[in-house]
Protein backbone atom coordinates (compact mmCIF):
# COMPACT_ATOMS: atom_id res chain seq x y z
CA UNK A 1 0.00 0.00 0.00
CA UNK A 2 1.13 3.72 -0.79
CA UNK A 3 2.20 5.56 2.46
CA UNK A 4 0.08 8.84 2.51
CA UNK A 5 0.75 12.29 4.45
CA UNK A 6 -1.03 12.73 7.36
CA UNK A 7 -3.04 15.67 5.69
CA UNK A 8 -4.27 13.10 2.90
CA UNK A 9 -5.41 10.77 5.76
CA UNK A 10 -7.23 12.89 7.34
CA UNK A 11 -9.12 14.54 3.80
CA UNK A 12 -10.05 10.53 3.35
CA UNK A 13 -11.51 10.19 6.85
CA UNK A 14 -13.08 13.83 7.59
CA UNK A 15 -14.11 14.77 3.87
CA UNK A 16 -14.60 11.14 2.09
CA UNK A 17 -15.51 8.87 4.57
CA UNK A 18 -17.82 10.77 7.15
CA UNK A 19 -18.92 13.26 4.67
CA UNK A 20 -19.49 10.63 1.64
CA UNK A 21 -19.62 6.95 2.64
CA UNK A 22 -20.94 7.08 6.50
CA UNK A 23 -24.46 8.86 5.93
CA UNK A 24 -25.62 6.17 3.24
CA UNK A 25 -23.26 3.34 3.77
CA UNK A 26 -22.69 3.89 7.60
CA UNK A 27 -25.70 1.67 8.69
CA UNK A 28 -24.78 -1.23 6.68
CA UNK A 29 -23.12 -4.32 8.64
CA UNK A 30 -20.19 -4.90 6.26
CA UNK A 31 -20.52 -8.23 6.60
CA UNK A 32 -23.84 -7.62 5.25
CA UNK A 33 -22.97 -5.19 2.74
CA UNK A 34 -23.84 -5.98 -1.25
CA UNK A 35 -22.95 -5.43 -4.20
CA UNK A 36 -26.49 -4.06 -4.49
CA UNK A 37 -25.99 -1.35 -1.49
CA UNK A 38 -22.47 -0.21 -3.14
CA UNK A 39 -24.49 0.18 -6.64
CA UNK A 40 -27.60 2.36 -4.74
CA UNK A 41 -24.15 4.36 -2.92
CA UNK A 42 -22.65 4.93 -6.71
CA UNK A 43 -25.89 5.86 -8.20
CA UNK A 44 -26.16 8.16 -5.52
CA UNK A 45 -22.95 9.96 -6.42
CA UNK A 46 -23.84 9.64 -10.28
CA UNK A 47 -26.66 12.06 -9.11
CA UNK A 48 -24.70 14.64 -7.03
CA UNK A 49 -21.83 14.33 -10.40
CA UNK A 50 -24.68 15.22 -12.82
CA UNK A 51 -26.30 18.01 -11.12
CA UNK A 52 -22.71 19.60 -10.44
CA UNK A 53 -23.04 19.25 -6.71
CA UNK A 54 -19.82 17.14 -6.68
CA UNK A 55 -17.17 16.52 -9.33
CA UNK A 56 -16.52 13.51 -10.99
CA UNK A 57 -12.66 13.13 -9.50
CA UNK A 58 -14.14 13.36 -5.86
CA UNK A 59 -16.49 10.69 -6.94
CA UNK A 60 -13.40 8.88 -8.58
CA UNK A 61 -11.73 9.29 -4.63
CA UNK A 62 -14.65 7.99 -3.19
CA UNK A 63 -15.18 4.60 -5.34
CA UNK A 64 -11.07 4.33 -5.09
CA UNK A 65 -11.20 4.92 -1.33
CA UNK A 66 -14.78 2.34 -0.61
CA UNK A 67 -12.87 -0.50 -2.85
CA UNK A 68 -9.44 -0.10 -1.07
CA UNK A 69 -11.14 -0.28 2.31
CA UNK A 70 -12.92 -3.35 1.35
CA UNK A 71 -10.29 -4.44 -0.49
CA UNK A 72 -7.96 -3.91 2.88
CA UNK A 73 -10.84 -5.99 5.16
CA UNK A 74 -11.37 -8.74 2.73
CA UNK A 75 -6.95 -9.41 2.64
CA UNK A 76 -7.16 -9.64 6.87
CA UNK A 77 -10.12 -11.87 6.36
CA UNK A 78 -12.45 -9.50 8.22
CA UNK A 79 -14.64 -9.61 5.22
CA UNK A 80 -15.76 -12.67 3.16
CA UNK A 81 -15.53 -10.88 -0.12
CA UNK A 82 -15.31 -7.53 -1.38
CA UNK A 83 -18.68 -6.58 -2.23
CA UNK A 84 -17.16 -3.49 -4.47
CA UNK A 85 -15.50 -5.94 -6.64
CA UNK A 86 -19.14 -6.76 -7.52
CA UNK A 87 -20.74 -3.46 -8.16
CA UNK A 88 -21.11 -1.78 -11.48
CA UNK A 89 -17.67 0.15 -11.97
CA UNK A 90 -17.51 3.96 -12.05
CA UNK A 91 -14.52 5.14 -14.51
CA UNK A 92 -12.76 8.39 -14.19
CA UNK A 93 -10.81 10.02 -16.97
CA UNK A 94 -9.32 13.25 -16.19
CA UNK A 95 -10.03 16.29 -19.20
CA UNK A 96 -7.15 16.59 -21.46
CA UNK A 97 -5.17 19.36 -21.50
CA UNK A 98 -5.85 22.57 -23.46
CA UNK A 99 -3.56 24.87 -24.72
CA UNK A 100 -3.13 28.60 -25.70
CA UNK A 101 -2.12 29.00 -29.40
CA UNK A 102 0.58 31.19 -30.29
CA UNK A 103 -1.52 33.75 -31.63
CA UNK A 104 -3.71 33.50 -28.33
CA UNK A 105 -0.58 33.85 -26.40
CA UNK A 106 0.05 36.47 -28.59
CA UNK A 107 -2.63 38.72 -27.74
CA UNK A 108 -2.52 37.94 -24.07
CA UNK A 109 0.82 39.40 -23.62
CA UNK A 110 0.10 42.76 -26.15
CA UNK A 111 -2.22 43.66 -23.27
CA UNK A 112 0.58 43.38 -20.37
CA UNK A 113 3.15 46.06 -19.71
CA UNK A 114 6.83 45.64 -20.66
CA UNK A 115 8.97 43.43 -18.70
CA UNK A 116 11.23 46.50 -18.31
CA UNK A 117 8.12 48.46 -16.47
CA UNK A 118 7.65 45.78 -13.85
CA UNK A 119 8.97 46.80 -10.31
CA UNK A 120 11.22 44.25 -8.37
CA UNK A 121 12.20 44.05 -5.14
CA UNK A 122 15.59 46.17 -5.51
CA UNK A 123 13.64 49.11 -7.67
Amino acid sequence: MVPFSAITVGYFRVDIYRVHIAPVLGNVKLTELTYRHVNTFYALLDEKVETGEMSPRTRAYIVWLLRSALDDAADKDILAKNAARKADRRTYKPKEAEFMERDEIERLSSGLPRASAWKTSSS
